[in-house]
């Protein structure tokens, strides 16, 4: 059964999720906002408001993801050492295995990260200090004796791209295709890419997604505790490709500012120039700086840093790529996201300091 506005109701009061009285009295609204799942924001005055996630189709890999979202959810909720981050994630309240249905609270009277940041065009150090402070207290080592057997512990698609050839991945985009086959014939980029798959280290809980977008922000203050949602790429993994996510938000944001009809163009316009990276500095450097002042002593930084800063450029490809999968034709963002790439993987320390603004300074533990 597939939910829509007329049966949602009535679902969720055979689920227990909703009180007979909310519903005969009105007391909520409905609110359906399909992306490539059908999502539902339950909003009501008097009683918790709701989040329900349900995949469109039912084929193994859509099913697969929102399990992943389910066992995430659970993980965090029911292993010790968690009870930070458990805070900052909206409770799983239902999963539905039959009908592909899951539910969580939803956080009222908030908006993404990626919203506040693309409407408010203003970079302060609060907001990235809360989002380091959310990451931090799950990037530690799981412990060995707690199961992990339903993770995949899956490597990012984009580390295992040399493995395939250009039309695999997303063989109904010709774009994609050529977008990849240009990356491949490319030697160096090629090598580099190659090699951060070695460099993957699974130690920790990772969201897999990071990026601001998944970052909840109550819209009356910018200084209010964030929520981290969206896990259905949770897993088992390496914490740099976590932070590697904020980095590259943004990046991407610099990045994908410019006009796609200039593509030799180094300016932004006056409307975007709030995007480039010298403005964001400070909230860069407040992100880095706080996220190495809440880890667990005994983490080498430069190596920390430096490592984030690849993990960035291969994000940055993966974005690239992602971005043509429903375009007719390559844009020049997407290659200046590439260029950006392979530039941090030749030289990460020169890109932390000339695009990222963090010096050595900012390496040490405030």
């Amino acid at each position: 059964m597939l939910l829509n506005q007329e049966n949602i109701c009535h679902y969720l009061l055979q689920k227990g999720l909703l009180p007979a009285e909310t519903v005969v009295d009105g007391d909520l609204s409905i609110m359906a906002s399909p992306t490539r799942n059908n999502l539902f924001r339950i909003l009501c005055n008097r009683q918790r408001s709701l989040f329900v996630k349900q995949t469109f189709t039912f084929g193994p890999a859509e099913t697969g993801i929102l399990r992943r979202e389910a066992d995430s959810s659970l993980f965090i909720s029911r292993t010790p050492g968690y009870e930070k981050l458990k805070q900052r994630v909206p409770a799983l309240l239902h999963y539905d295995p039959q009908q592909h249905v899951l539910v969580t609270e939803y956080c009222r009277d908030t908006w993404s990260a990626h919203e506040f940041y693309m409407q408010k065009q203003v970079f302060s150090e609060a907001p990235a200090r809360a989002q380091a402070e959310i990451l931090a207290s799950f990037h530690f080592p799981v412990a060995a004796d707690t199961d992990t057997s339903f993770f995949p512990k899956a490597e990012p698609w984009i580390l295992r791209l040399n493995d395939f050839g250009p039309y695999e991945f997303f063989p109904q985009s010709t774009a994609n295709g050529q977008l990849i086959s240009f990356i491949q014939s490319q030697p160096e980029l090629k090598t580099l890419l190659a090699r951060l798959r070695e460099d993957w280290t699974p130690t920790s809980l990772v969201h897999g997604d990071v990026k601001w977008i998944n970052f909840i922000m109550s819209k009356a203050s910018e200084d209010a505790p964030q929520y981290l949602v969206d896990w259905e790429l949770g897993d088992i993994g390496d914490p740099c490709w976590d932070t590697a996510g904020i980095l590259q938000s943004y990046l991407a944001a610099w990045a994908f500012s410019f006009d796609n009809q200039q593509p030799s163009s180094r300016q932004l316009s006056p409307a975007l120039q709030a995007f480039e990276p010298e403005k964001m500095h400070r909230a860069i450097r407040a992100f880095w700086q706080h996220y190495l002042a809440c880890l667990q002593p005994g983490t080498d930084p430069d190596a920390l840093l430096l490592k984030t800063l690849r993990f960035c450029a291969a994000r940055m490809i993966q974005t690239a790529i992602e971005g043509v999968v429903y375009v007719a034709s390559i844009q020049a963002n997407n290659m200046r996201s590439i260029q950006i790439a392979h530039n941090i993987l030749k030289n990460p320390a020169l890109a932390a300091e000339k695009l990222l603004g963090i010096t050595r300074p900012e390496y040490v533990y405030a």
